[in-house]
């Protein structure tokens, strides 16, 4: 599948908190086709695993993490990840887009998409290492702010660089607004997704992966990235943004 799918991984990665299951599908090649990947691929499976009137912190409900076909790449703009699911702030569909450095790293442990359902019975966290999976206890991490459960976590697992994207006391507590923490201060906050993950007694997921992303015409792809990197480095608005931000 890798060898064939330039650019996409060509796995989902299922994880079922109630029973603690865990399993990973060959990606849809339909899916990507049509939807093209990331939040596009994650609203298709929102709509497939929902049924009328589902409530958004319902046990059924899925948690969506979604990575595009750039994801992974020297491509400038491309780290970030989206959040898709059922917004308990508005009870319709929610997407929330996220940077920093989880959503490549998702991608360099060998997944297109991570789909989350259930409910644990205490508070656990999500360890992805690269092919193997581990659903962790996190009752000594409940309670603590989102820099903590960072630090314990990597600390924990003994894991410097591993990426990790987790939920405050507002999350635990499913303040409808909450927001998904990762790198210390980059916010998956559009629409409540953090509610989901405390609904779900998901403190965290944690990932590291070192597969790296396949290329169908490498010195094209590196041409292309080295082209667009100075379109955007020329902009008159780029040191501005590149400082403050947007």
């Amino acid at each position: 599948m890798r060898g064939k799918w330039y650019g996409w991984c060509g796995r989902i990665l299922y994880v079922e908190l109630s029973s603690m299951q865990v399993k990973t599908e060959e990606l849809p090649k339909e899916l990507v086709r049509d939807f093209l990947g990331q939040s596009g691929s994650g609203a298709r499976l929102l709509m497939d695993m929902s049924y009328p009137g589902m409530p958004p912190l319902a046990h059924k409900a899925p948690l969506i993490f979604g990575v595009g076909p750039l994801g992974g790449t020297p491509a400038p703009c491309s780290g970030r990840f989206s959040l898709t699911f059922k917004s308990p702030l508005t009870g319709i569909f929610a997407d929330s887009n996220c940077g920093g450095h989880f959503g490549p790293e998702l991608k360099m442990a060998g997944y297109d998409h991570l789909v989350i359902t259930g409910r644990a019975d205490h508070p656990v966290y999500l360890w992805i290492d690269n092919d193997k999976v581990q659903i962790k206890d996190a009752r000594h991490l409940w309670g603590l702010d989102t820099w903590e459960t960072d630090a314990g976590i990597k600390q924990e697992l003994g894991e410097r660089t591993a990426q990790v994207a987790c939920i405050g006391p507002a999350g635990e507590n499913m303040v409808l607004m909450a927001a998904v923490i990762c790198n210390l201060a980059r916010a998956a906050a559009r629409c409540g997704p953090g509610a989901v993950m405390g609904s779900k007694n998901l403190k965290a997921v944690a990932v590291r992966g070192d597969k790296g992303v396949e290329f169908f015409e490498p010195a094209a792809f590196a041409e292309a990235v080295h082209e667009v990197r100075q379109a955007i480095q020329s902009d008159p608005l780029y040191e501005q943004a590149s400082s403050y931000g947007t």
